[in-house]
C-alpha cells in the first residue's frame, strides 16, 4: 500500500491556462506536481555507513533474523543489540545486568550471614542513666553512662527480610533479560522501515514548492 502526503496547488493555475488557450497561445504542459526522489546508483547503495546506536544506511535486511535476535538478548541482555549496531541501546541492557548481577550477589551474602547468625546475640545497650531533670547523666570521660541491656539477635523478621532482597534483585535480572530480548526482536523487525519512506518534492509554475513522501508496507 502506497501512502502520498500531498500540497494542493490553487485554483489559479487552470484559470490562467483557460486564459492562455482563449488568447491563441498554446500553453505549456504544467510539470508533474510531485517527482520521487531519484534512486541511489547501485555502487552507492553498496556502501552502508554505520551510525553510532543505530542501523547501516541503506540497509534492507538485518544482520541477524529476528528471532535470532530475541535469543542472543534472551541469553545476555545487550547481545542481540550489538549484532544489530545499536551500541548504546546493548551497553544500557548489559550495563544493567553488570549492576543486578552485583547487587544479587551482595544481597546474596546478607541473606548467608543472617542464617548463620540466626541464633547469636549481641549485647547492646537499650537506655542510659538519667538524673532527676531527665538529662543523661555522663562518666569522667564524657560518655552517658548505660543502665540497662539487652540483646540484638538475628530474628526471623530479619532473616525474612535479607530474603526478600535477594528476590528483588532475581526480579530485576529476569525483567532485563525479556526486555532486552523483545527489543531486539522488534528492532529486527523494523530494521528496513527507513528503506520504504521516500521524500517527494516539486516546483510549481509559480515558484511555490511542494513537498510529500510516500510510505510502502
Amino acid at each position: 500500500m502506497i501512502v502520498a502526503a500531498l500540497t494542493t496547488v490553487g485554483a489559479t493555475a487552470g484559470a490562467q491556462t483557460q486564459d492562455s488557450a482563449r488568447a491563441g497561445v498554446t500553453p505549456v504542459a504544467p510539470p508533474a506536481l510531485l517527482t520521487p526522489s531519484e534512486p541511489a546508483p547501485a555502487a552507492a547503495t553498496a556502501q552502508t555507513a554505520v551510525s553510532p546506536g543505530g542501523p547501516p544506511s541503506g540497509a534492507v535486511h538485518a544482520p541477524i533474523s529476528a528471532k535470532s535476535a530475541f535469543f542472543y538478548s534472551l541469553l545476555l541482555p545487550g547481545l542481540g543489540q550489538a549484532k544489530l549496531d545499536r551500541s548504546y541501546a546493548g551497553a544500557l541492557f548489559f550495563a544493567t545486568e553488570m549492576i543486578g548481577i552485583y547487587r544479587l550477589r551482595q544481597a546474596e551474602v546478607d541473606l548467608h550471614y543472617a542464617q548463620k547468625h540466626s541464633h547469636d546475640s549481641t549485647l547492646v545497650v537499650l537506655t542510659y542513666q538519667q538524673d532527676s531533670s531527665g538529662q543523661l547523666q555522663f562518666d569522667s570521660t564524657g560518655s552517658p553512662i548505660p543502665s540497662t541491656f539487652g540483646y540484638a539477635r538475628y530474628d526471623s523478621l530479619r532473616v525474612q527480610a535479607r530474603k526478600t532482597h535477594v528476590e528483588d534483585w532475581e526480579a530485576v535480572l529476569v525483567f532485563n533479560h525479556l526486555i532486552s530480548a523483545a527489543d531486539a526482536f522488534v528492532a529486527a523487525q523494523l530494521w528496513d522501515l527507513p528503506a520504504h519512506v521516500r521524500p517527494l518534492v516539486a516546483r510549481t509554475e509559480d515558484g511555490r514548492m511542494l513537498y510529500g513522501a510516500t510510505a510502502t508496507w
